[in-house]
């Protein structure tokens, strides 16, 4: 793991992934577990301790695991992973990837998300007519821009608690912690061996969250 070690002191663009290697993948796994189960408890005891839980998705259980398999992973590494390589093409699979959650919240009733997304994917459409800048600039302070959409991740899943409020909002730039690591992983991963891989990265994150449940 020495390389994703030297990798995270300065992220560069990798425009071709390498051919995957098994061992490797693994070994990532195995340190994002062990980094994680520490950093994981920590977080889930802090917001015990301040009554703050995890919305519910009122489903079925078989909705759950569709959700959480394959529509999740699939939809947010399209929107958080897909555009550390930036061209026409994932542009407009980010868009419409926003416009699709942006529907889904609104479904949901979770407007104030609604209307990010919604702003998200706009901006997606604007950036296709800026394409040529944003891909110099992305290149030029791509260590800046990797570590942005990583943070971004962890800070959308922020939206996913209730029961913050008052002296709590000091409690929450810690409270996408796991997702900031996380996003870090699949943001290796997408860029070492594509973007294929980095869902497939999330399937089995996810699919360990719901065998603990």
């Amino acid at each position: 793991m020495k390389d994703f070690f030297i990798y995270l002191k300065s992220p560069f663009l990798v425009e071709i992934p390498t051919k995957i290697e098994w061992g490797k993948f693994f070994s990532l796994f195995i340190l994002y577990i062990i980094i994680m189960l520490p950093v994981g408890s920590v977080v889930k005891i802090v917001n015990h301790i301040l009554n703050i839980s995890q919305v519910s998705i009122e489903s079925s259980i078989y909705l759950k695991i569709l959700i959480a398999l394959i529509i999740a992973p699939v939809l947010e590494e399209f929107l958080f992973r897909l555009i550390l390589i930036i061209n026409r093409k994932n542009i407009i699979i980010f868009s419409t990837t926003s416009l699709i959650l942006c529907i889904i919240s609104c479904l949901r009733s979770h407007f104030f998300n609604s209307i990010i997304l919604l702003l998200i994917s706009l901006l997606g459409i604007l950036a296709l007519y800026k394409l040529p800048f944003l891909v110099k600039v992305t290149k030029k302070h791509f260590s800046i821009f990797f570590y942005f959409i990583a943070f971004t991740f962890g800070f959308f899943h922020v939206f996913n608690y209730v029961g913050i409020s008052g002296f709590k909002y000091l409690w929450v730039p810690f409270l996408g912690l796991p997702q900031i690591i996380m996003g870090v992983f699949f943001g290796y991963t997408r860029l070492k061996y594509g973007i294929a891989y980095s869902i497939l990265f999330h399937m089995i994150i996810n699919l360990l969250a719901l065998s603990s449940l």
